[in-house]
């Protein structure tokens, strides 16, 4: 199966929708999509065993602003989003998050700028901050009463002042990767078709210079020895017209770290806080151990299929004028 048509010319893509699956949309001579994410922090003050980008594996690091102001700066010529999503980790951990979200607003990547937190920090969001977002995006798991008592204060304070406000709940979650790659090419290949998070969601993020097409493929670069693998990511500053943008992301060949991901179709599984030894051990040993089958066919008919693992609980637009 052929995701991307590659007969597809450039001067006929203007109204291509921005989410998948199917190739990019381009206007104005710049490849657009829904959102675009980077990563504030790797590390999070959460444990949670279905963590697609392996925080609980990360050492404690943030963004550095002169970072992702030159990468930001380079990739817009080339690459746009509606929105700019602010994740982690848990970006309510960097040190200096108002500087990060006027970098990303002076860069002119997107017009729409939204933070993804598990809102237990919120509260650390002042005015200043939160004035800035065009929305706040609540990731809330099973937690303790305590704990979820707090995040309901934190966001009744932060509607105030937000322009939008969204609660997704998650009250489970798909596996993601797995302890070992996988030799079966054709698994492989269902597993990349079938990622809702390359090709429907377009979970493009950009981190250290680099392009990568989805959280995952980011994670396993640093943390499995992947960094020889560069068919994975795309590295910003060697991006000299957008056919290179567009090469990258409508690849139809599986990635380096599709060996080891389950991309959409993980085994579901409950929520649950775990330690670091806990979050390895509980690993598939390979891909074939972690697939739902059943599921993995659905989304090969569907590719917009519901994972089944989250509802929205709350949107609200708050016209603060």
């Amino acid at each position: 199966m052929k995701i991307y048509q590659s007969h597809i010319n450039i001067s006929n893509r203007e109204n291509m929708p921005l989410m998948g699956p199917g190739n990019y949309r381009v206007r104005d001579g710049v490849v657009w999509t829904k959102a675009i994410e980077i990563n504030a922090t790797r590390h999070c003050n959460l444990s949670c065993r279905g963590c697609s980008h392996l925080s609980p594996l990360e050492e404690h690091s943030e963004l550095q602003l002169e970072e992702i102001k030159s990468n930001l700066s380079l990739i817009s010529n080339f690459l746009k989003a509606e929105t700019v999503r602010i994740v982690g980790g848990e970006p309510l951990l960097h040190s200096d998050l108002h500087s990060l979200i006027c970098a990303v607003r002076e860069s002119e990547i997107a017009e729409r700028i939204c933070l993804v937190t598990n809102g237990i920090m919120l509260d650390r969001a002042d005015e200043k901050i939160l004035s800035l977002l065009d929305e706040v995006q609540v990731s809330l798991y099973p937690l303790t009463e305590q704990m979820i008592s707090r995040i309901y204060k934190n966001i009744e304070k932060a509607e105030a002042i937000c322009k939008k406000m969204k609660v997704l709940q998650y009250s489970s979650f798909r596996e993601s990767v797995a302890s070992n790659i996988t030799e079966d090419t054709s698994l492989c290949r269902r597993i990349y078709e079938t990622c809702q998070i390359a090709h429907v969601w377009r979970c493009i993020t950009v981190d250290q210079g680099f392009l990568y097409r989805c959280p995952q493929s980011m994670a396993l670069m640093r943390t499995d020895g992947l960094e020889g693998k560069e068919n994975d990511r795309l590295k910003i500053k060697t991006i000299n017209k957008i056919d290179d943008v567009l090469y990258f992301l409508e690849n139809n060949s599986p990635l380096e770290s599709c060996a080891k991901c389950l991309g959409s179709a993980g085994n579901v599984f409950e929520h649950e806080q775990v330690n670091k030894e806990s979050w390895i051990s509980s690993l598939p040993r390979k891909p074939e151990a972690g697939v739902d089958y059943e599921f993995m066919k659905q989304l090969e008919k569907n590719a917009r299929e519901d994972n089944n693992c989250m509802k929205i609980r709350k949107t609200e637009d708050n016209n603060h004028e």
